[in-house]
């Protein structure tokens, strides 16, 4: 029972971080490679666990995109009818 709640603790922490890696990859237009190295290199420099870093960044996206869906863009103008 121990190693099958470890083992979902495991998947869920490479889900996360290749979820975040993704985020990476489109953000900066750079490889799966390079996304995993920028990833743990950031979470090197600030002293904590790739997959922490993972999740926080996972749910940052999440938030900016709920953000997007609810809110009309202020920088859209308006069209005139004729």
């Amino acid at each position: 029972m121990m190693l099958s709640y470890t083992l979902k603790i495991v998947l869920s922490i490479c889900k996360d971080t290749r979820g975040a890696a993704g985020l990476l990859m489109m953000r900066d237009r750079i490889d799966r490679a390079q996304a995993f190295e920028l990833l743990r290199s950031s979470a090197r420099s600030k002293r904590r666990p790739i997959a922490e870093l993972a999740g926080e960044l996972l749910k940052a996206a999440e938030n900016l995109n709920a953000v997007g869906t609810t809110q009309q863009n202020p920088h859209r103008t308006k069209r005139r009818d004729a």
